[in-house]
């Protein structure tokens, strides 16, 4: 096809782009010489450009009459051909495109999308060159909350032969802008803060590609009926690369300057209005104002009603209110009306809309949310956020109840912070005081009144672990220190240093006291991140303990010792501190059970580290039934304990039991909204492991690839879970997605290299090889194998099961090189390490296909058929909790082919039907295994 008649693909566009901008910003007679040149070192782009530019010119000299509308090609009509892409029916308009509803029609594949094309009377100004730059823009953009761009091309005219408008065919996205589906759902804070933080997602993403958006505003933020983001109009968004030195300088800048002034207002930032540069700090505004209408329900700085211009002056002179007042006082006044009583109506209106009252949607917006957006919302762009990611860090560490960085971080904020996370009132009693110490109140009778408060709150808990003596000299402790420091600054260190050398002195002849004042302080020390010191008073206070008559304070010093030590990877004199104090407790308070709970959940993490998973099962199964019913505040602990109880069932290879766990964690998890907490890729992670030890492949795909996703978001590929990025390449090589795994592959092998650890690069690298082997990539496979083998072998001593993984590539080498003699000895091999533990049966499964399966391959149908029967067999027990599972579909396959072998065609049937099934569920139609079974029965 000739390159006039061609329509450019995105790849080609993404291009032809940056040169057609640097054609354009050239005198007609440098132009020509610029593409001779062009056509000695690229002759196909040159070719291809002085198309593009003969239309710039066609279009130009068929410029439109002042009011009138152009002759050439307007609108497509239904049914009308876009390349590969048939019109359907329009779905909007704006000043500078329409779009429309298209379906595929080429036959290559199904689907819809949504084309945007220029409107014609636009042709030839530079609004074609921006909406030219949008294609470019998109290109460079791929991410799940991101609208994707799909193709792009030049619209020729059906009518008449002219050339016609450019078009972009993005991902059809069909919802509500996220401001009336809040509203419409009455979405309480913390959903639309989580469904915020997608946008963020989205936002920080483009921020990395060096895209600034500039028209962020809730019609160009769209969420799905499946609460599902997506980000669209990058019409006016500005390349930060514009201003690199690429080519094409001044005709980028004249797009971006041109770009100023199509802005919304209402969303604009300060800088966006006055003419200004524009940075990351810009779409940072766009975002706050945006959150303080979905949190208030009310602009920033604008009155309801107002002018442009209004809202244009105000957002440059009017400071934003705390959010948690415009939350109170909803709207304010409308413009021309008096404030009446009308104002607590509307701000009842906006409390309804988040499924709340006044006062609780005030009260839950005060504090870090009123700092966080006055920070974004702030006039200057040096003082707003620096970046994206920055503005999500802050509302995570809110949601955590983290110290933000949105406010000083005094200690007394930091304390304050970590009693929400820990409510016990000792605890409380104690940071409230060390606080005060710093100065946050700085008096000694503030002090006292807030010691005091503290005391009570002691005095009423029918369940206090330490009696009021204790309290006391916490007390007394904190109003020396007070006295002391009042005028004077500290860190928070030096002031943990001075409390340290009172509990030595002051309570030398009390060793419970000074136990107790060691455990609070160790706590502290690890809060501010100083685990020596922490590990130092913890031993302190266990020295201090060991000699008081009863056992509390005994059990929470040795367990707290015992938790530190496991994280050094000391698990003997961890396990004896740990079972020496849950013999005391069930002795001494049979009837306080749920005192066990912490000590039991500290030992389960430290029986699973050391590979003890019915063990780590038994206490956490202990500890759940002493929790009983939780309290609010013991939720985070209900959700460790099932954690390990689901981790500990996987281990065992009791696989269906440990998929219900997993997904009653995140269904409890999602319930709770923190979904975007670091722990939940853990759980994801671990979840998606089960699955593919179950040989759930594309379930296990999508757990994988929403861990992924969530690291991926935060910008910077190298902080994503190595072996769950590993994992999500080898479920979708499974499933049929080989092109998607590649990257992911790449990608995980990286960082495992960057870390330097041998057993993760040697993990990584059998888990590609496998993947390359299904590939078809042999050469690729070997290196790989060669790769994870020397590793392994450096690090593992023979006869280790480890080393079983090994043995299965080189078996899966062998037979894609016809050398079935090798992979029967490679499959045995395997099997033999493998041994004949529960937690290897899945593994022992696909060891035996394989076996059978190379058996095959050398003539020897009768030791196949064996084998594959023992192998479809064993995954009927194995997998016995899942309806189907893909190695229960490769075990029926291998068996289905040796039946044929033996002249057994009804049962090779039966068998590959029930293979079939199992792999089109569990595996899905496109997975390699499902196509070769169909092509098979097609010849059976």
């Amino acid at each position: 096809m000739k390159p006039a008649d061609s329509t450019p693909d995105a790849a080609t566009w993404a291009r032809l782009s940056p040169l057609l901008d640097e054609a354009l910003d050239l005198p007609p007679p440098e132009r020509a010489a610029w593409l001779a040149e062009l056509h000695l070192r690229a002759p196909q782009d040159a070719a291809q450009l002085r198309v593009l530019l003969d239309r710039h010119e066609a279009a130009g000299r068929d410029a439109f009459l002042s009011g009138s509308a152009r002759s050439a090609w307007v609108g497509p009509a239904a049914g009308h051909r876009l390349g590969p892409w048939t019109i359907e029916a329009p779905l909007g308009e704006g000043g500078m495109a329409s779009v429309w509803l298209a379906r595929r029609s080429d036959g290559r594949h199904e689907g819809q999308a949504a084309i945007k094309l220029m409107h014609g009377r636009l042709h030839g100004t530079q609004a074609t060159q921006r909406f030219e730059r949008e294609g470019r823009i998109l290109a460079r953009l791929e991410h799940p909350h991101i609208a994707r761009l799909l193709d792009a091309g030049v619209a020729s005219d059906g009518h008449n032969g002219q050339s016609g408008q450019p078009y972009l065919v993005l991902e059809l996205v069909r919802g509500e802008p996220i401001d009336r589906w809040c509203d419409s759902r009455r979405l309480g804070v913390q959903a639309r803060l989580a469904l915020f933080d997608d946008v963020l997602a989205a936002v920080a993403h483009a921020h990395t590609h060096g895209v600034i958006h500039r028209d962020l505003k809730p019609a160009n933020i769209l969420v799905d009926d499946s609460g599902a983001v997506k980000l669209l109009d990058f019409g006016i968004a500005k390349l930060l690369d514009d201003e690199a030195g690429a080519p094409g300088d001044a005709a980028a800048s004249a797009l971006t300057r041109e770009g100023v002034r199509a802005l919304t207002p209402e969303y604009a930032s300060p800088e966006q209005l006055r003419g200004e540069g524009v940075t990351t700090a810009t779409d940072v505004y766009a975002l706050g104002v945006l959150l303080f209408q979905l949190l208030s329900g009310h602009h920033p700085t604008a009155e309801e009603g107002g002018s442009a211009a209004e809202l244009m002056r105000s957002t440059l002179d009017t400071e934003p209110p705390r959010l948690s007042h415009a939350a109170a006082s909803a709207a304010g006044p409308r413009k021309g009306g008096p404030a009446s009583a009308s104002v607590a109506n509307q701000a009842g209106d906006a409390a309804e809309l988040r499924g709340t009252t006044a006062a609780r949607l005030r009260r839950s917006l005060e504090g870090d949310l009123d700092n966080i957006l006055a920070q974004a919302l702030r006039k200057a762009p040096a003082e707003r956020y620096a970046t994206v990611v920055a503005f999500a860090d802050d509302l995570r560490r809110h949601k955590n109840h983290e110290p933000v960085r949105a406010r000083p971080d005094t200690l007394a904020y930091r304390c304050a912070k970590f009693v929400r996370r820990r409510r016990g009132a000792v605890v409380a009693s104690a940071l409230i005081g060390l606080a005060l110490a710093v100065g946050a109140i700085g008096t000694v009778s503030q002090a006292r009144r807030a010691q005091e408060q503290a005391l009570r709150a002691d005095r009423e808990r029918q369940n206090a672990l330490v009696d009021l003596g204790h309290a006391e000299a916490l007390s007394t402790t904190l109003a020396v220190l007070l006295g002391t420091v009042a005028d004077k600054s500290f860190t928070p260190s030096q002031l943990l240093q001075r409390a340290e050398t009172m509990a030595d002195t002051e309570y030398a002849a009390e060793p419970g006291t000074r136990a107790y004042l060691q455990t609070q302080l160790s706590k502290l020390w690890g809060e501010l991140g100083d685990n020596d010191r922490a590990l130092a008073l913890a031993r302190k206070a266990q020295a201090s303990a060991a000699g008081v008559h009863g056992t509390l304070l005994r059990t929470e010093a040795d367990c707290m010792l015992g938790a530190m030590l496991v994280d050094r990877g000391e698990f003997v004199p961890a396990l004896k501190l740990f079972d020496e104090a849950l013999t005391r407790v069930r002795q001494q308070h049979a009837q306080q059970p749920e005192l066990t709970v912490g000590c039991l959940q500290k030992r389960a993490v430290l029986h699973y580290e050391r590979g003890r998973p019915q063990d780590a099962l038994d206490d956490a199964q202990a500890a759940l039934q002493a929790l009983g019913t939780p309290r609010p505040g013991q939720m985070d602990m209900l959700l460790m304990l099932r954690g390990i109880k689901a981790d500990a069932l996987s281990r065992l290879g009791r696989l269906g039991l440990a998929v219900a766990e997993y997904e009653a964690v995140l269904g409890e998890v999602k319930r709770l909204g923190r979904m975007e907490q670091a722990s939940t890729k853990t759980t994801l992670n671990q979840y998606g492991l089960a699955l593919m030890r179950g040989g759930q492949s594309r379930k296990a795909a999508e757990a994988f690839g929403q861990s992924v996703a969530m690291s991926l978001a935060q910008g910077d590929p190298t902080l994503v879970d190595i072996p769950a990025q590993s994992n999500l390449a080898r479920t979708l090589v499974e499933t049929g997605r080989g092109a998607q795994a590649l990257p992911h592959f790449e990608q995980a092998l990286a960082n495992a290299q960057r870390t330097g650890a041998p057993r993760m690069v040697a993990s990584v690298a059998v888990t590609a090889g496998l993947g390359a082997c299904d590939l078809g990539d042999l050469a690729r496979c070997d290196s790989l194998l060669s790769l994870g083998a020397g590793h392994l072998a450096a690090l593992l001593p023979a006869g280790n099961p480890g080393l079983a993984a090994v043995h299965v590539l080189r078996a899966r080498l062998a037979l894609a090189r016809a050398a079935p003699a090798e992979a029967v000895q490679q499959a045995q091999q395997a099997l033999a390490l493998y041994g004949d533990k529960p937690s290897s049966a899945p593994l022992r499964v696909a060891a035996l296909a394989l076996l059978a399966q190379a058996q095959l391959q050398g003539g020897d149908g009768a030791a196949s058929l064996v084998n594959a029967q023992a192998a479809v067999e064993l995954a009927r027990t194995t997998f016995q909790d899942f309806p189907t599972s893909a190695p229960m579909g490769r075990a029926l396959l291998v068996l289905g082919q040796a039946q044929q072998a033996a002249g057994q065609r009804d049962a090779a049937l039966r068998s590959g039907q029930e293979a079939q099934a199992q792999l089109d569920t569990a595996a899905g139609p496109d997975a390699p295994l499902s196509v070769q079974t169909r092509l098979w029965l097609a010849k059976l």
